[in-house]
């Protein structure tokens, strides 16, 4: 980022335009200086606020001092840029949307950003519970036709999780159709076989991300995949 990003002429000029920075150091080394010595409790208390695991993270702050965005990660100019305009707009400011939503509004035509959003800054209990009011409360709603769209596929796919939500069933009740628009053969199968592996065979072969001493029993997995899904499912 210094030595590219933070270089770049539009880059500087937004910033001394638009905010006030402050870069802060998140670790600490034996050769911190006084100023960096001076920001260590401000830093400690920012990192446990707003669970900082990652560098670097940007936070904007308005000018009474409250939080409304937050980016986190090396961006090149263009997409620095474009976390900083979005620091500025009201309708893309992470903070307040997740605010308003935390209070029960439900603004369906801003929740696919939210939940994108917090999934990209790592919070994905928050990502995932936007994304699973989104779907419930208007995205699965509309017509099977209304979602034969990429963008439609695309949030629905990064965002399925478990083989009896709606989704799960949407994509068996329309794998063709789904493979067809993505161009990918066997796309929604693919996916909900992740799905049953997720949930019938990884807590069996890797319970606690630890591989198990011995062989799973697998005719017995096999008749159990065979009573709760489809054969195609159980190969």
């Amino acid at each position: 980022m210094d030595k590219v990003t933070f270089q770049d002429s539009s880059v500087t000029e937004f910033i001394n335009q638009k905010f006030i920075a402050i870069k802060l150091q998140l670790d600490t080394t034996m050769g911190d200086n006084e100023r960096i010595k001076n920001w260590r409790k401000d830093v400690e208390y920012l990192k446990k606020k707003y669970t900082i695991s990652a560098v670097p993270t940007f936070l904007f702050f308005d000018a009474k001092g409250e939080i409304v965005h937050m980016g986190r990660g090396a961006l090149d100019p263009s997409s620095f840029l474009v976390l900083g305009k979005n620091a500025m707009n009201s309708l893309k400011q992470y903070f307040p949307l997740l605010r308003k939503f935390e209070e029960g509004e439900r603004d369906y035509r801003r929740m696919e950003y939210l939940a994108r959003t917090a999934k990209g800054l790592g919070f994905s209990d928050v990502a995932y519970k936007v994304a699973r009011t989104y779907m419930d409360g208007y995205l699965l709603k509309l017509p099977a036709d209304s979602l034969m769209k990429i963008d439609a596929i695309r949030f629905i796919s990064d965002f399925i999780q478990h083989s009896n939500s709606p989704e799960f069933e949407f994509f068996s009740r329309n794998a063709k159709r789904i493979n067809d628009l993505v161009e990918y053969k066997d796309f929604s199968e693919m996916l909900n076989c992740s799905v049953i592996a997720k949930e019938e065979i990884d807590p069996k072969v890797w319970p606690h991300n630890k591989a198990v001493d011995n062989e799973p029993d697998w005719d017995q997995l096999k008749k159990i995949l065979q009573r709760k899904f489809n054969n195609e499912y159980v190969k």
